[in-house]
């Protein structure tokens, strides 16, 4: 048991591999991050292995929060269409007309 806040940390493992089976892009960044950290590829420098982290999760930033963009904007065009809410059309009057 985690003394933190009682979850078990194995059940905690498997819900974590479940979650992350469903975001591949994430669960390979994830995966590089750790070779990393255990020094898989045998970087020598810290300089270098904090270059390599920083470009990593600046990377994986941008594409979190770009899947994230698009799931919002695809939940919300969803919800516009289950309420009756089309998409502005342009309007078709081209104004009064005008009286003498």
């Amino acid at each position: 048991m985690d003394a933190v806040n009682g979850n078990d940390v194995q059940s905690d493992g498997i819900e974590l591999a479940k979650r992350l089976d469903a975001h591949p892009i994430l669960k390979a960044r994830m995966l590089g991050l750790l070779n990393l950290v255990e020094n898989v590829k045998g970087v020598a420098l810290a300089d270098e292995a904090e270059r390599r982290v920083v470009e990593s999760l600046r990377s994986m930033g941008n594409e979190l929060l770009t899947d994230w963009a698009q799931a919002r904007a695809s939940q919300m065009a969803q919800a516009e269409q289950a309420a009756g809410i089309g998409k502005h059309a342009k309007k078709n009057s081209s104004g009064t007309v005008r009286t003498e």
